[in-house]
């Protein structure tokens, strides 16, 4: 029984499929029968969440349901775990919060957040035969879980934030087909839409789902597609739907055209705003007028399912260029719709992949496809230019396009093992093997350089010498998740770097040949987010910060040990930066406790200040002979003064509207930012004013440097992280040298003191030489 709004309800399940509501008072029922589930229901149980009166319900279909006993509608998405029936339900509480407790046919007991619907730790496992009920309780002050079997046990299980193994991914009440990897903040996610016509969102990490399912779609979900904003998902029942990554909420209403499955969503930048087109399995392409939701162009000219789309720009116009099932690339006039030129034949089979360049300013594009070959297409002339085979006559999943030493490079990657490199106007030579250990999925290059860059199955980038095979490097292979923090320092062997990643290790890298230099320093509880070197009394110190808030100091020249851990912050540290204060070398930290803290390095001393100001996560940190500075989640930045007094100042730089994941001093007078509104400003330091200078607003700008000048006159260049891609820009006009494709998210970038970057993906590390 429980009370809902002064009216004492029971409430019943049965074979019926469906719950009802009774008047205890009166014995009449209340409303209409409860509907939802599609098979027997039979436990439930009742209780408030925020004052509502709530049941939950469990159900021979395998799933149990969230039901408003004021309106009688469910709460929410079935929560779906359990592989068998849903035998018994009850409703306990963890940490001040109601938890869901069930338990199966599948013989193991289940526990979910009754709020968010989000499941508590994994399946517990033991029982050997159908757990028939459950119960909590407390014991010793402990809560616990007890259940009930057919095997004749009864079982006692604590009840806490992680009851057992983390069982990943677990949500969908149907086949995953569609999957997309995106950031939003400083949390790595998964997209995934399934055939039970839900899109969802997972944390990357912990395999655990973002809030509720999307809802919007009645049939099976074939795409998805991300940005750092923006979700797109194409669905057999002919839409695709927009939603915000943040708040989760639609984008308007379903965008509607085609006339069938919709196979392919790309997302690009169309002056300032965001664009979109689409392929499907009526052989048609759309582009859309995101902003009015209908089509603008609809083109026809594909024999059978479009497989892909992307865009180029050409002649100084953007077209989309598409391939499908028919082997055909067809390329498309974005402002009109019309065709360009004459489709382009040759592949026997799916088209696969496409990639474009200028080459002595014709465009080109190179595709790969099923038939294992790479081709070279001329498109204003229609003509192929080359054809080459992969060398493991394996299906060709990627191709890239580098241009150096006035040669045009095409890169494939395929299920062989190995990227094939070779001259794409066929003119030079013959093809170059690099081999890979496992099957490659992506490769890049870096516009005017001589290296390219793949990233294989083997959890590794790799970066290579186009004009000989030869590895640069030895591809920084080593850590066993995704790199978060670079520095560059030097150690009595010479220039090394420094990177920190998710399986809490720090690596030291032998700067010019990548090899690792020693064993990993480990210490560190959690992922490791950033590292500072900080040079001072005739040594470099190595300072490192984490998930598990702790400050670790190391020696880089391993004269002496690490010292002990410094705590003093309450949430992870995610910033870090060198400062001299009163001429003794120090190191400033902050975190998600919205606090910098300025620590000496060689003194035995534990914090010496607490900057407050911030009111969100510190996330970057920079110093120099411009000042102090540090950004935060809510776009605020703030200059510090007063370092070496007892009462520090911060002074607001305010411009941004979202948060601040890098800064870097390029003078005395200018300081720049990259966040999370997809701009890079760069701040007058005389009159506090920004200009923006660079902006991705599909991308988010995830990574900042400042680079060495070339000349004394030039002063320095910065490079810019932005999804999959390093953008260099030049001083004066901050116009684009380079453009490099790791062909997966950057996490971090940072100069290597010379003429070069490194950086970190969550697949590893690469080193890029700019020459």
């Amino acid at each position: 029984m429980i009370d809902v709004e002064g009216t004492p309800v029971a409430v019943s399940a049965g074979d019926d499929a469906t719950l009802r509501r009774w008047n205890l008072a009166t014995g009449v029922g209340i409303g209409e029968p409860m509907t939802g589930h599609t098979g027997p229901a039979w436990p439930v149980a009742v209780a408030y969440s925020d004052g509502v009166p709530l049941a939950v319900s469990g159900s021979y279909d395998t799933t149990l349901r969230v039901w408003d006993l004021r309106s009688g509608t469910a709460v929410g998405q079935p929560l779906a775990g359990h592989t068998g029936a849903v035998w018994a339900v009850a409703i306990g509480e963890l940490r001040g919060r109601p938890v869901i407790v069930s338990g199966g046919a599948d013989a193991t007991v289940r526990v979910w957040d009754l709020e968010s619907h989000i499941p508590i730790g994994g399946a517990l496992t033991g029982h050997g035969d159908w757990v028939n009920a459950v119960t909590t309780t407390e014991v010793d002050g402990r809560p616990v879980i007890v259940s009930g079997s057919a095997d004749n046990s009864l079982r006692v299980w604590e009840l806490t934030d992680e009851s057992g193994p983390a069982d990943p991914f677990v949500g969908h009440a149907g086949p995953m087909r569609a999957l997309a990897v995106t950031r939003l903040g400083d949390q790595p996610i998964v997209v995934t839409g399934s055939d039970d016509t839900t899109v969802r969102l997972w944390d990357q990490l912990t395999g655990r789902p973002i809030g509720e399912a999307l809802l919007g779609h009645t049939d099976w979900v074939r795409v998805v597609a991300a940005s750092s904003s923006v979700i797109a998902s194409g669905s057999d029942d002919g839409t695709i739907r927009l939603w915000d990554g943040h708040t989760r909420a639609p984008l308007g209403p379903p965008l509607t055209g085609h006339q069938g499955s919709v196979w392919s969503v790309v997302l690009w930048n169309d002056a300032g705003h965001i664009a979109l087109a689409s392929a499907g399995a009526d052989a048609t392409v759309i582009i859309w007028d995101v902003a009015a939701s209908m089509p603008r162009h609809i083109m026809r000219g594909h024999v059978g399912p479009v497989r892909s789309v992307s865009t180029v720009i050409r002649q100084g116009r953007r077209v989309v260029v598409s391939a499908g099932d028919d082997g055909l690339i067809r390329t498309w006039d974005s402002a009109t719709g019309e065709p360009v030129g004459e489709p382009l034949a040759g592949h026997d089979g799916v088209v696969w992949s496409t990639a474009t360049a200028v080459a002595n300013g014709v465009p080109v594009v190179v595709t790969g496809g099923q038939d294992a070959t790479v081709r070279t297409w001329d498109l204003d002339k229609g003509e192929c230019l080359t054809i080459r085979t992969h060398p493991d006559q394996e299906c060709i999943r990627s191709v890239a396009t580098a241009a150096a030493g006035g040669r045009l490079f095409a890169l494939a990657g395929g299920d062989g093992r190995s990227v094939t490199v070779c001259d794409a106007l066929g003119s030079d030579g013959e093809a170059l093997t690099i081999r890979h250990s496992a099957a490659v999925w992506s490769v890049g290059a870096a516009e005017g350089s001589t290296v390219a860059v793949t990233v294989g199955q083997d959890n590794s980038v790799r970066t290579w010498d186009l004009t000989s095979g030869v590895p640069v490097g030895d591809s920084y292979v080593g850590h066993a998740g995704p790199v978060w923090a670079v520095a560059v320092g030097r150690d009595s062997g010479g220039p090394v770097a420094l990177t920190g990643s998710a399986d809490s290790t720090i690596r030291v890298w032998e700067r010019f040949t990548g090899s690792p230099a020693g064993e990993p320093l480990r210490g560190h509880e959690g992922p490791v987010r950033t590292i500072s070197v900080v040079t001072g009394d005739g040594q470099q110190t190595v300072v490192s910060g984490g998930d598990a808030g702790d400050i670790r100091f190391w020696s880089l020249t391993g004269e002496t040990p690490p010292s002990r851990p410094r705590t003093g912050h309450s949430g992870a540290v995610l910033a870090s930066a060198p400062v001299t204060v009163a001429g003794r070398p120090h190191v400033l930290t902050g975190g998600t406790d919205a606090v910098v803290r300025l620590w000496p390095v060689t003194d035995p001393v534990e914090c010496r200040a607490v900057l407050r100001g911030h009111s969100g996560s510190v996330y970057a940190i920079t110093s120099g002979t411009g000042g102090v500075f540090s950004g935060d989640a809510d776009g605020t930045i703030l200059a510090w003064t007063g370092l070496d007094s007892d009462q520090p100042h911060g002074e607001s730089l305010l411009g941004h509207t979202a948060a601040v994941r890098a800064l870097a001093l390029v003078s005395a007078t200018a300081l720049a930012s990259v966040s999370d509104d997809g701009t890079l400003r760069l701040w007058n330091l005389t009159t506090r004013e920004p200009t923006v200078i660079f902006s991705d607003p599909v991308r988010q700008v995830q990574g900042l440097c400042a680079l060495p000048p070339r000349t004394l006159a030039e002063g320095s260049r910065l490079a810019i992280a932005a999804g999959d891609l390093v953008t260099v820009l030049s001083p004066g006009n901050w116009n684009t040298t380079h453009v490099i494709d790791a062909g997966t998210r950057v996490l971090a970038v940072a100069s290597d003191g010379e003429d070069g970057i490194l950086i970190t993906t969550e697949l590893g590390v690469a080193a890029i030489q700019l020459r």
